[in-house]
């Protein structure tokens, strides 16, 4: 039985990766590091540590655990100014605020799913604070019980947690995703996974359901497949 929807942040709420590529090029120009579109979007998906390091180890720069931490922190720092003052509720995508709403309409638990561990705050300054039940994102301790249990993405961490202090099981979910990653974490946990192409009208492969863009997603639609595959497995 359905019991709860999951959204991804990045993309489908909202759009972040502006705010992340400017903050992570801005900080990588500091040490003569050109951060170029190219990399970007091989690495973006990734936790800032792990970005850090492939940044360097592409432009052939030795580093430490110093200076990686430093780096990470003077782009958080960046990034969450640029939220703070340029983030509004204007950046909510429409129809989400549409889907939330029915999704609560049959009792169904709404939630983020976020690798940022700004994910809070994001959902601050879009006024959504009340629209969620559960923000879950990646914990400032990377070696935190649910991290270490799975041992996996910052993602699945989110998910992990999510589960975990709802009670509610993978496949009484469905999740909302704009990367093919991120359908993949949720394919790991049962969860029946919604993909949206925003706008490049390619359909996944990985998910159970695609839609071209977020303007076009049809709860009702999704919650019907959701109920005809189950049936079927």
């Amino acid at each position: 039985m359905l019991k709860a929807i999951l959204f991804n942040l990045d993309g489908i709420i909202t759009d972040l990766s502006a705010y992340n590529y400017l903050s992570w090029k801005s900080v990588f120009s500091h040490y003569d590091v050109d951060l170029d579109e190219k990399l970007w979007n091989q690495i973006k998906d990734h936790s800032r540590s792990t970005i850090v390091k492939l940044t360097l180890e592409k432009n052939n720069i030795q580093y430490d655990d110093l200076m990686l931490e430093k780096i990470c922190r003077e782009k958080n720092e960046l990034y969450r100014s640029l939220i703070a003052n340029e983030l509004s509720p204007a950046n909510v995508f429409p129809n989400i605020l549409k889907i939330i709403t029915e999704a609560k309409a049959k009792d169904l638990k709404v939630c983020v799913i976020s690798h940022s561990k700004n994910a809070k705050l994001v959902i601050e300054r879009l006024g959504l604070s009340r629209a969620f039940d559960f923000v879950c994102f990646p914990k400032e301790n990377d070696n935190d019980a649910i991290t270490s249990l799975i041992g996996a993405s910052p993602i699945s961490s989110s998910i992990a947690e999510f589960l975990k202090i709802s009670g509610i099981t993978g496949g009484e979910c469905i999740g909302i995703e704009s990367d093919e990653e991120g359908v993949s974490e949720f394919n790991l946990f049962n969860i029946f996974s919604v993909y949206v192409s925003n706008y490049s009208h390619e359909k996944s492969l990985k998910a159970k359901m695609s839609f071209p863009s977020v303007v076009d997603l049809n709860l009702n639609e999704i919650i019907f497949q959701y109920y005809t595959v189950n049936q079927k497995e």
